[in-house]
C-alpha cells in the first residue's frame, strides 16, 4: 500500500494538481525529494506525532488533541516526548488505539489536521537512527535561472500552496512559501510535486530535526597518568616567508603560555606528537582578531573571561529569552558551543584555564539550535532553515571559516547544501564533526563537498572508542581527524554548564569526548593558516591541511582518518609559500596545484 494522506476532506480544489504531480513513492513508504532525487522515508514513528500550536489556546481547543492528552496522563512513554518550544510538541500516542499501527497513526494525523475545532498543524515523524524528523508548515522552493516572478507565482498558485513569505532567500529565485495546509503530509506531497517540475531547481519542506545525537557529547576525564608525560618541546622552525600578503599575526611571544591547565590540553602538544603542534605554530602565528570563525550551534557567551574575542552574533531560533539576541546561550542546556569555541579561541598566556588552537582569532556565535527537556535530558532541536540562515549570516558578516558540531543523520533539505555552496564560493572554509555513532558513515552536513568532516582520535592515535554505541564515526567523506577524547574545554562560568564546583577541573572547565571537539581543533589550525596568509581560499587551505597532515592510517587518504591529523606548525610555516591553487585533489577530484618553489 502506498501511504498517502486521504485528501477527500480538503476544500482547496487546487491541491488536485499536487496529487496528480506527486511522484510515485516506494511501496509502503513515504518519500521526500532531494533536488530531483526521490528518496524513501523508511521508518515511521508510530508512537508520536509532531503538533504545532499556532496560538496559545490551540492545543486545548481541539477535541482530538484534548482526548489524546487525557489518555497519555500517567502512561509511560516508549520514546521521549515533550515540549520542543516554538509552539511544537511531540504528542505521545502510547496507550491510544492508534499506537503502533502505521495506518492508524496516519489516519489520526489527518483527523487532527482536519478537525474543525482546532487549528493545529500536525506531521508524522520519521526516524533516522535516534533522530526524529518532522514536517513544518513552510516550503522552500528554488526556481531555475531565468524563471520570471510571474511564472513563479503562477506555479505556486497552481500547486495550491500559500503566499510567498520571503523572496531571494539565500540566493536569487529561492522562496520561502506558506504550505497553506494543516497537514504535514500534504505539505510534503506538495513539495515532492513541485520538485519534479522542469522550472523548479528544488522544492522541500522545512524539516525539523531532534535527537540527542544532534549535539551528542559525554563528560569523560582521563586517568591522571595519561597527561603526566606531556611535552613542550618545539620540533620545527618557521620557513622563510615568500611572496604573499603581509600576515595578520605574529608569534605569541612566549615558548609556553602560563595558563594553569595547559598541560591537560593534550591535543595542543603531547609527548608522542599525536597533537596539532600548536606550541610550535605559535612561535610564528597565534591567530588574529581579523580572522573570524563562525561557531554554529547553541550559542557562546559574550563575556567569558577566557574568550575575549567573542563578537556579537545572531540567534535564528526564535527561542531567545534574554534579549539582545546576539548568539549567546539562553538555557541551562546551552553549553555545547561554549566548549567548542574555547578549543578554537581560548586566550593564551593570561593565567586562566588553558588555550585554544588559535588563541587570538575572533569567534562569531550563531545560535541555530535549541533544546527541549525529556525528563532531565537535553534533547537538541534544529530546523534546517535556521541552519541555512546561520550559514548565510556567517558569510554576510565576513567569517573566514565555520565550525558546526551538530550532526543530522541525513541530508533532507537542499537549502543546507546551497547555503554551504554559497559560503564556499565566498571563500569560507567549512568544518563539521563526523558524529559519534560508531558507524561507517559520516553524518550530514559532512557528506557535502563544501564541508570538511572531522573524525576523532584518542591520545594513542586510534579513533576514540567508548562503547559500541559511542565512538567516532568514519567513512568515505572523512577529510581529517583531530583530538576527540578527554578534550579539555572551557565550560560556562557559574552554575550553568557541564560541571559544577565539584568537578575535577572546577565549575568552569570540563573534559569532554566526541567528534564535536575534534572538529574545532582542525578549524583552529585553518584559522592560523588564514591569519598567516589572508589571501588563501578554501582550496589553498585544504591543500595545506592535507599536505602537512600526519598520516595515521594506510598510506594516503583512508576512511578512518581522512588525510590524517592536521599539523599547525607545518601548515603555518608553508602558508606564505602557496600563492595559487587552480584546482586540487580531494577524493575523486584531481587537479593542478601551483606553488612557489
Amino acid at each position: 500500500m502506498s501511504r498517502k494522506v486521504n485528501f477527500r476532506s480538503l476544500t482547496v480544489g487546487l491541491f488536485a494538481a499536487v496529487i496528480m504531480l506527486t511522484p510515485a513513492s516506494v511501496e509502503g513508504e513515504w518519500t521526500y525529494t532531494y533536488f530531483k532525487e526521490v528518496r524513501p522515508l523508511t521508518t515511521l514513528d508510530t508512537f508520536r506525532l509532531a503538533v504545532f500550536d499556532p496560538t496559545p489556546s490551540a492545543l486545548t481547543s481541539s477535541a482530538r488533541v484534548v482526548e489524546l492528552r487525557a489518555r497519555q496522563e500517567g502512561v509511560p512513554s516508549k520514546t521521549p516526548t515533550g515540549d520542543l518550544g516554538n509552539g511544537w510538541i511531540f504528542l505521545d500516542l502510547t496507550g491510544t488505539p492508534s499506537a503502533g499501527d502505521p495506518a492508524a497513526v496516519e489516519v489520526l494525523a489527518e483527523e487532527i489536521a482536519n478537525d474543525p475545532a482546532g487549528d493545529e498543524f500536525v506531521s508524522l515523524i520519521f526516524l533516522f537512527g535516534d533522530q526524529a524528523a518532522f514536517v513544518t508548515p513552510r516550503l522552500h522552493v528554488g526556481f531555475q535561472v531565468g524563471v520570471s516572478l510571474a511564472t513563479v507565482q503562477q506555479i505556486l498558485s497552481d500547486a495550491g500552496v500559500g503566499e510567498i513569505v520571503e523572496s531571494d532567500w539565500i540566493r536569487p529565485n529561492i522562496f520561502i512559501v506558506d504550505a497553506e495546509t494543516r497537514s504535514g503530509m500534504e505539505a510534503l506531497n506538495a513539495a515532492n510535486a513541485l520538485a519534479q517540475l522542469p522550472e523548479v531547481y528544488f522544492a522541500a519542506v522545512d524539516w525539523g530535526l531532534t535527537g540527542e545525537s544532534l549535539t551528542q557529547a559525554i563528560v569523560e576525564y582521563p586517568p591522571e597518568s595519561i597527561l603526566a608525560t606531556s611535552s613542550t618541546t618545539n620540533h620545527l622552525s618557521a620557513l622563510p616567508r615568500k611572496d604573499a600578503p603581509a600576515p595578520l599575526c605574529g608569534p605569541l611571544g612566549v615558548a609556553v603560555p602560563n595558563d594553569p591547565f595547559l598541560s591537560l590540553s593534550w591535543g595542543l602538544e603531547y609527548f608522542n606528537d599525536l597533537d596539532v603542534d600548536a606550541y610550535e605554530a605559535w612561535q610564528v602565528c597565534s591567530g588574529s582578531p581579523q580572522v573570524m570563525a563562525a561557531v554554529l550551534g547553541d550559542g557562546v557567551p559574550l563575556d567569558h573571561p577566557d574568550m575575549p574575542n567573542v563578537l556579537p552574533g545572531a540567534d535564528f531560533t526564535n527561542q531567545c529569552e534574554s534579549p539582545p539576541c546576539l548568539g549567546q546561550p539562553q538555557t541551562s542546556c546551552d553549553m555545547h558551543e561554549t566548549a567548542v569555541a574555547s578549543i578554537i579561541h581560548a586566550a593564551a598566556n593570561n593565567g586562566i584555564a588553558s588555550a585554544g588552537v588559535a588563541p587570538d582569532v575572533s569567534i562569531l556565535p550563531i545560535r541555530v539550535g535549541w533544546y527541549w527537556l525529556s525528563g532531565s535530558t537535553c534533547v537538541g532541536q534544529l530546523f534546517q532553515s535556521t541552519l541555512a540562515d546561520g550559514i548565510d549570516f556567517a558569510v554576510s558578516e565576513g567569517a573566514r571559516l565555520t565550525s558546526l558540531s551538530w550532526n543530522f543523520f541525513d541530508q533532507l533539505s537542499p537549502v543546507v547544501a546551497i547555503s554551504y555552496q554559497k559560503a564556499y564560493e565566498a571563500g569560507v572554509i567549512n568544518f563539521t564533526s563526523a558524529g559519534n555513532g560508531n558507524l561507517d558513515r559520516v553524518f550530514a552536513p559532512g557528506n557535502l563537498f563544501e564541508v570538511h568532516s572531522i573524525s576523532g582520535i584518542d591520545f594513542t592515535g586510534a579513533l576514540f572508542y567508548v562503547s559500541n554505541t559511542y565512538a567516532s564515526n568514519w567513512g568515505r567523506n572523512v577529510d581529517f581527524t583531530g583530538p576527540g577524547r578527554f578534550v579539555f574545554a572551557l565550560d560556562r562560568v557559574g552554575p550553568e554548564g557541564y560541571e559544577d564546583e565539584t568537578g575535577p577541573y572546577g565549575a568552569d572547565a570540563v573534559s569532554l569526548t566526541g567528534t564535536s571537539f575534534a572538529c574545532p581543533h582542525i578549524a583552529g589550525v585553518a584559522a592560523l593558516i588564514l591569519a598567516r596568509n589572508p589571501a588563501l581560499g578554501p582550496e589553498e587551505v585544504f591543500y595545506l591541511l592535507r599536505e602537512t597532515a600526519l598520516d595515521l592510517g594506510d598510506p594516503g587518504r583512508d576512511d578512518f582518518f581522512g588525510y590524517g591529523l592536521c599539523k599547525a606548525a607545518s601548515a603555518v610555516a608553508q602558508a606564505s609559500d602557496v600563492i595559487a591553487i587552480r584546482t586540487f585533489e580531494r577524493g575523486d577530484f584531481t587537479g593542478l596545484v601551483v606553488v612557489i618553489e
